[in-house]
């Protein structure tokens, strides 16, 4: 039976067992780099700063955050009101009515019981009341979390266009 020398074991450990623990090393970091399943986090709702989204809730908070160029059309009691996403839990809204009989008994008044979208509150919205482009008095278009919109307006004894632009925050 024959033995390796020192020299021998150093030359056979500098060959072949040095290099397989350099690639465990390799080995060791790469897998250092990997996620269990268990960690990866499918909710928008979690603390934790480090921890890997799902495929699923980046999707999501795409959609969220995608905007539309198209307005949405809405029409109730022949009030107009056009919307369109514009970021993440917002629509930019445009209302717009012509009272041709004049603006009367306008506190709190409701305008529309099916809004298309729910508010994360109620949520004002300044109304300009204008004639041939004139402004002739203001109000405000409040958007309540039931979906109604009500209206509140200085009465005015004419034909009178309402109009209001802004920008609502949605559920």
């Amino acid at each position: 039976m024959k033995y390796l020398s020192w020299t021998g074991l150093q030359h056979f450990y500098d060959k072949y067992i040095k290099s397989v623990n350099d690639q465990l090393k390799d080995v060791k970091s790469a897998l250092s780099s990997f996620v269990e399943k268990k960690d990866i986090v499918d909710n928008l709702t979690s603390q934790a700063g480090d921890a890997p989204l799902s495929a699923n809730m980046g999707r999501e908070l795409s959609e969220d955050m995608s905007v539309e160029t198209e307005w949405k059309i809405y029409n109730e009691n022949n009030w107009e009101l056009k919307y369109r996403k514009s970021g993440y839990k917002r629509y930019q809204v445009r209302v717009i009515y012509t009272d041709k009989n004049g603006s009367h008994d306008n506190k709190d008044r409701l305008i529309m019981r099916g809004c298309p979208f729910t508010p994360d509150g109620d949520q004002r919205l300044v109304v300009l009341m204008n004639v041939a482009q004139q402004i002739v008095g203001t109000g405000n278009i409040q958007f309540r979390t039931n979906r109604n919109v009500t209206l509140s307006a200085e009465e005015y004894n004419n034909p009178v266009t309402y109009e209001c632009y802004g920008e609502v925050i949605v559920q």
